[in-house]
């Protein structure tokens, strides 16, 4: 099509050449574990891994909703997880505070050969009692 701007009879030639884009538009939830090598498990996602530091992100569609889920073996986080309803803005600084939990059950006793409870550090090489045979819990 041939154009001709009246003020300055400048000729343009239009084209009529043009793309269709199919985009999705996406948001990323990001923050830090607290702790290295944590898992988060997402809602319709892969599960992502946190980097050394505990710094984490991924990428979710617009209109996302869904629960975030951090763990690690040994450890226990807070929050537990973090939901989220119709995403429509990058979520950053969504931090997680993970704490070392020794499991209970290496929280057990010895008993000794007079038979009390004597509490220890775990070792794998000691004899292990349940600590409600000796009153702890």
């Amino acid at each position: 099509m041939l154009y001709a701007h009246p003020a300055r009879r400048i000729q343009y030639r239009l084209q009529s050449n043009y793309a269709i884009v199919n985009a999705t538009i996406t948001y990323t939830i990001s923050g830090n574990t607290g702790v290295g090598g944590a898992t988060l498990s997402y809602t319709g996602g892969s599960p992502v891994t946190s980097d050394s530091n505990g710094n984490y992100s991924f990428i979710v569609q617009s209109g996302w909703s869904g629960t975030v889920t951090p763990s690690k073996m040994g450890y226990i986080f807070t929050p537990v997880s973090r939901s989220y309803t119709n995403v429509l803005a990058n979520q950053t600084v969504q931090n997680y505070t993970g704490t070392y939990q020794l499991p209970r059950s290496c929280w057990w006793t010895m008993m000794t050969t007079t038979q009390t409870c004597v509490p220890i550090t775990p070792m794998l090489s000691l004899p292990w009692e349940n600590p409600t045979t000796c009153g702890y819990k």
